[in-house]
């Protein structure tokens, strides 16, 4: 377990402070007990991003942080005070004072057959957790911490974010119920081609690199015509969401994140088979559900559910074509044998989405407002992502229908769940 000693820069430090003006804001001295800011600096022609985490505080309130970083793709690792590497985990003790910690990051990770972070001369695209790591932190008791990022290329790149866009001065976070404040969300940079809109009710931000076949105008129109059916179940929707994506090389599928997703240019707004891949990582990122153990199928299935169902309400799709979906789904759960299962993908998400067509009807049949009184009792203002299990399920719809479900007590037996 090796451990680095260097010495304190302190004269590095203070002119950092009194270039951002933290050591001179008495209004932040009073808000908060430390500051810790996030930087990187990317270089398209190393395929690598320099990376600097920088602390700020007179009391000790930050003492350590761990975090993940893979040594295959982390060098050149130095700090003020102690940093020890164990495997894949790295631990910074933070020096009273404040400090720095720096590495290097190569930004090329692999997903199947494609990549779900990449930088190459013309652009990166990857999540800010590649950069900064969801980390556990070590604190004075009831210390407050602000933060804090900005991103810088030589090559004079543009930089989107779920927090915006950056200028030339950090951006603040705010991340209400987390201990450690970091940025997360999809980031893309680069030559970049870029579109708005703006909705009754959200601004969505399209990206994705210059000469990138990915379709930014037909998403928008897409979701200008979705988007007022869609609220209406999730108005906990985030008001600004940036939707990413990148070339061939890319992982081939979709991915959500806080307030963001990443789409591949090769998925379709609506798929043959009468969803959208792109209203589904939607549901995902109004929900912000994360599925307890066995229960990915309530993820996956309310998400697929809903892209199927807001393409009827907006009238994208027919009456018709919406039960000849159902057929579809049907006949693809008898071919595969699907089940409500953890993970849920394919076929078993099928028969996830069949289960909740049947308790929609049930719900209704005894005048509610079917799965959207189910959305609304398991989405409870949070600060962050949440377990959602099969309990929360059986207990919502007891309430809803003040009895046990049939059609959910059914499917749970006829999986042995």
């Amino acid at each position: 377990m090796p451990v680095f000693r260097t010495r304190p820069r302190l004269n590095l430090l203070m002119s950092w402070l009194l270039l951002t003006g933290l050591a001179a804001c008495s209004d932040s001295a009073h808000a908060s007990d430390y500051a810790i800011r996030y930087e990187a600096s990317f270089s398209g022609d190393k395929q690598k991003a320099s990376v600097t985490i920088s602390v700020k505080q007179t009391r000790a309130s930050l003492r350590q942080l761990t975090m993940t970083l893979p040594e295959q793709t982390v060098a050149k690792v130095s700090a003020d005070g102690d940093v020890t590497r164990d495997a894949n985990q790295l631990s910074w003790e933070i020096p009273k004072q404040g400090g720095e910690l720096h590495y290097e990051l190569v930004i090329k990770k692999r997903r199947a057959a494609g990549y779900d972070a990449l930088i190459n001369p013309d652009w990166a695209l990857l999540r800010f957790e590649d950069l900064f790591p969801i980390a556990s932190s070590r604190t004075r008791s009831g210390a407050i911490g602000n933060a804090e990022f900005f991103l810088t290329s030589k090559d004079n790149w543009s930089f989107e974010t779920r927090y915006g866009r950056l200028f030339e001065k950090a951006i603040a976070i705010e991340s209400p119920g987390r201990r450690l404040n970091r940025p997360t969300g999809w980031l893309i940079a680069g030559n970049l081609g870029i579109r708005r809109t703006q909705t009754q009710h959200h601004q969505i931000t399209v990206a994705a690199p210059a000469g990138s076949r990915y379709q930014r105008l037909p998403t928008l129109s897409f979701l200008r015509w979705t988007l007022p059916s869609f609220h209406k179940v999730f108005p906990m929707l985030p008001q600004s969401v940036l939707i990413v994506s990148g070339d061939d090389t890319m992982w081939r599928g979709a991915l959500s994140g806080p307030s963001s997703l990443y789409l591949h240019p090769s998925r379709p707004l609506i798929s043959e088979n009468s969803t959208s891949t792109l209203l589904h990582e939607l549901v995902h990122v109004a929900t912000r559900w994360r599925a307890a153990p066995g229960d990915d199928w309530i993820v996956e299935g309310v998400a697929e559910y809903y892209a199927l169902e807001m393409l009827r309400r907006s009238d994208g799709i027919s009456e018709q074509r919406y039960q000849d979906a159902l057929v579809g789904l049907q006949k693809w759960v008898d071919a595969d044998g699907g089940r409500l299962a953890h993970p849920s993908k394919g076929a078993n998400t099928a028969a996830a989405v069949l289960l909740f067509v049947e308790i929609d009807r049930e719900l209704r049949a005894q005048g509610t407002n079917g799965m959207d009184d189910v959305i609304e009792h398991l989405v409870k203002p949070s600060a962050g992502p949440r377990n959602i299990a099969r309990g929360q399920l059986i207990d919502c719809l007891r309430t809803l229908l003040g009895k046990e479900s049939v059609a959910l007590s059914a499917a749970l037996k006829a999986a042995r769940l």
